[in-house]
């Protein structure tokens, strides 16, 4: 125990000498309670939050999933118990107020929440309540994906490293009682929409490839193939422009390209089964022809979210996500739009400035 100690005291000192973001990330990741929720007896008034948890003895844990990740600013001092709950009146930045029995509030700290729902980095320490949010291809358990994507547990046999990938290996005990050791899981501490198996291979079927696509070409990528070395981090490319290297293979049976593609930002990949579709020259519009509004049921990809949107500190969860449109978009301005999108994992979000791909 006093070697622990010793160590543990040794890495903090570490990261109160590293850079601002550095540090928050890695205390964030050795201590879990310590820097996630609120200390002490009380949260004071005007302090910003994020819903991270609501206690099923709350009369709003039905409608959890619509209000877990909401952000705003405490009106009043709450008093919080000993497992870090609270309970009173809070107003959350979409305007709606909630009178909460219990639930947990998460810090924020200059506007960026200590908890946002992107994955995991760092150690997983044992005892950890988080949820899985991916697993790999490689792992023994990716047939059962469905099964066990979104659901919550607890880190049980030791700590977890993160691996160069972004991936953990570790014993894992969920809520429901079963268990699983994983080769390649990836794991977030709020509930995330995910997409199962069939959402993934529904995505790349109905992508979509143009034909005809030559060396020089610029290009948009579309889908990644869940046999390519690139689909764990797919949405680096996906709705991404880049060129045309070499030229590319057409495999007809799988209808996708193979080769390499230069990205805008640089990076090379040799893909080894990946739909693409030649990037549009820019539209010129002037201030009496708008761009067209965006249809109810159009099948739509996210492509961006603007900063001005409430949905932009999450947009790595939503960019590449695909669905229909509920009831329109109205164009805005410089190509975003604004509207309803249920997404294929019958999740829905209201855009204040998105930009979307129309698929055919």
């Amino acid at each position: 125990m006093k070697n622990l100690f010793i160590s543990v005291f040794l890495f903090l000192g570490l990261v109160a000498h590293s850079h601002t973001y550095a540090g928050v990330l890695l205390e964030y990741n050795i201590s879990f309670d310590d820097d996630l929720y609120f200390q002490g007896s009380s949260i004071p008034s005007g302090s910003k939050f994020q819903i991270l948890d609501i206690s099923p003895d709350d009369s709003y844990y039905s409608n959890r999933a619509e209000i877990i990740g909401k952000t705003g600013k405490t009106i009043s001092s709450l008093d919080l118990d000993n497992e870090g709950y609270t309970s009173g009146s809070i107003k959350t930045d979409d305007g709606k107020s909630y009178y909460f029995f219990k639930v947990k509030l998460g810090k924020i700290a200059n506007g960026r929440s200590l908890a946002n729902s992107s994955f995991i980095t760092g150690v997983l320490n044992e005892g950890a309540k988080v949820y899985l949010v991916d697993i790999s291809p490689e792992d023994a358990y990716y047939s059962d994906l469905s099964k066990y994507l979104g659901k919550k547990g607890t880190v049980s046999k030791g700590s977890m490293t993160m691996k160069e990938d972004g991936f953990y290996a570790g014993d894992f005990s969920f809520d429901d009682g079963s268990k699983a050791y994983f080769y390649k899981a990836r794991f977030s501490y709020l509930p995330v929409p995910v997409k199962n198996k069939n959402n993934e291979e529904e995505s790349w079927s109905s992508a979509v490839n143009e034909k005809g696509v030559k060396k020089g070409d610029k290009i948009i990528v579309t889908a990644v193939h869940k046999e390519d070395s690139y689909f764990t981090n797919r949405y680096e490319y996906i709705s991404k422009e880049g060129e045309v290297v070499d030229g590319l293979d057409y495999d007809a049976l799988k209808d996708g390209y193979s080769g390499k593609i230069k990205m805008a930002d640089g990076k090379s990949p040799y893909f080894y089964l990946v739909k693409v579709k030649k990037a549009s020259p820019p539209i010129s519009t002037s201030l009496n022809m708008p761009l067209t509004n965006i249809s109810k049921g159009t099948r739509v990809v996210i492509t961006d979210i603007d900063n001005k949107d409430s949905f932009s500190s999450n947009k790595n969860d939503y960019i590449g996500k695909i669905g229909r449109v509920v009831e329109g978009l109205k164009y805005q301005e410089d190509g975003f739009y604004s509207g309803l999108v249920r997404f294929d994992d019958d999740s829905e979000v209201y855009f204040f400035m998105a930009k979307v791909t129309i698929l055919k």
